[in-house]
């Protein structure tokens, strides 16, 4: 839910930037490492701003998730629902393996820990058999506590 992007036209060329605004970093800097011009980054970081306080990237991520699991189901597709994040009405049914209490032991900042998301999965596994057992699945992922 976090990877916020932003395109910049500017005097012919065009950027893409993958950019997050951070309240705790509220001014902008340019990026001696990127080859984009400053008043391009300083572009960049304006529209990353105007979208978080928008809440631009939380509408986005509900549309698109709307229309995904739409979609799925019109074609009739047979799928499980993990869900991993709040603000997802879709996810808010008793078939949807709730996950989201998983998310805070890996989670650190703008980043994960790996070594602990992959030990993660063999919970989220356990509760994907344990939840849906007519997947027929109930022996066949070793589970571990975490």
């Amino acid at each position: 839910m976090t990877h916020n992007w932003q395109r910049v036209n500017y005097n012919g060329n065009k950027y893409f930037f993958e950019k997050n605004f951070d309240e705790r970093k509220p001014l902008f800097k340019v990026n001696p490492r990127l080859t984009s011009p400053a008043e391009v980054q300083k572009i960049a970081f304006e529209k990353a701003k105007s979208n978080y306080y928008a809440k631009n990237l939380i509408k986005r991520n509900q549309a698109v998730m709307s229309w995904f699991i739409k979609r799925l189901e019109s074609k009739n597709y047979n799928f499980i629902k993990l869900k991993f994040y709040g603000g997802f009405d879709q996810f808010d049914d008793e078939d949807t393996v709730d996950c989201s209490d998983l998310v805070s032991q890996y989670t650190i900042g703008h980043g994960d820990r790996c070594d602990i998301k992959n030990k993660v999965g063999l919970e989220i596994a356990h509760r994907i058999q344990n939840k849906h057992e007519w997947l027929g699945l109930a022996n066949e992922v070793e589970t571990s506590n975490i």
